[in-house]
């Protein structure tokens, strides 16, 4: 499809305001289309439109897992979830080797299990983050990341190509403390620069 983009937008747009009532949709449409004689060209166009519809969101649920595999799109103070999804992976992992990681690793623990979450975009509250927080990880730390990422990438069924962010912590580990500082203080320049645009 030359426009799968702009249907992928809507599509995501729909999901998000609608999710419940979309559900309900494609429910009776399946079993509208299991008792309907396929034969008649409306029924084949019907039974096409919900394949259509669970292919966009099958490209939807793939693309969100590739982002999910380069880096967390979630800042970890404002996940806000519903007991039962948590309840259904099992909540965060208190293990030693998700530390520091335990919000990634909740993350892809729910994308292999086809939950994707949103990043909504108007503020509910502010969240202030130290300047140091990267200091927080050490080598150690990193390596608890690598596990987190190649378990998740396994998990959630993804590509080859994906692995080679697990290179990523690996970098990040190996890069010294001062030229970190100077990289962020940089970062944090170039966002505060754009926030009073």
């Amino acid at each position: 499809m030359k426009y799968n983009h702009i249907i992928l937008c809507k599509l995501h747009l729909l999901l998000c305001q609608n999710v419940e009532i979309l559900q309900t949709h494609i429910v009776l449409l399946i079993e509208e289309t299991l008792l309907l004689d396929t034969c008649h060209v409306e029924h084949i166009k019907l039974s096409h439109g919900i394949l259509e519809l669970f292919y966009l969101l099958e490209l939807y649920i793939v693309g969100t897992k590739h982002i999910i595999a380069q880096k967390n799109p979630f800042f970890h103070p404002t996940m806000l979830f519903r007991r039962a999804v948590l309840e259904s992976v099992n909540g965060y992992s208190t293990s030693p080797e998700t530390r520091r990681t335990e919000d990634y690793d909740l993350v892809m623990r729910l994308a292999a299990n086809g939950v994707i979450g949103e990043n909504l975009q108007e503020i509910l509250y502010s969240v202030y983050e130290p300047q140091e927080a990267y200091l927080r990880h050490n080598a150690r730390t990193r390596m608890y990341e690598v596990r987190v990422r190649a378990r998740g990438l396994r998990a959630m069924g993804s590509p080859a190509s994906d692995y080679i962010y697990l290179v990523k912590p690996l970098i990040m580990a190996c890069v010294p403390r001062g030229m970190m500082r100077s990289v962020k203080r940089l970062q944090w320049k170039l966002q505060s620069r754009d926030t009073k645009k």
